[in-house]
């Protein structure tokens, strides 16, 4: 497992989410090269809150992809839109 990986690997071990939400994120994130999941350990780190954002967004991403809900795609997009701006 690649450094950035790991370290993303150990936050979301301290984190709430269940095992299986947990390995579908490591999934999710190992389809990215190492060198690009430096901000996410440092979102994660700064703000552990992002795991579970992170891990509801990729759920529902997943539905809409599953059902082709375009409602659904949506609402995600609106939501992401709210977190840029507040970010």
């Amino acid at each position: 497992m690649t450094n950035n990986l790991q370290q993303i690997k150990n936050l979301l071990d301290q984190s709430s989410l269940s095992t299986a939400d947990q390995d579908n994120l490591i999934v999710l994130f190992s389809l990215s090269p190492d060198e690009q999941l430096a901000p996410v350990v440092e979102l994660f780190s700064q703000d552990p809150s992002w795991i579970e954002k992170t891990n509801i967004n990729y759920k529902k991403k997943k539905e809409a992809v599953e059902t082709t809900n375009n409602y659904l795609w949506q609402d995600i997009i609106k939501e992401e839109s709210v977190w840029l701006k507040e970010a």
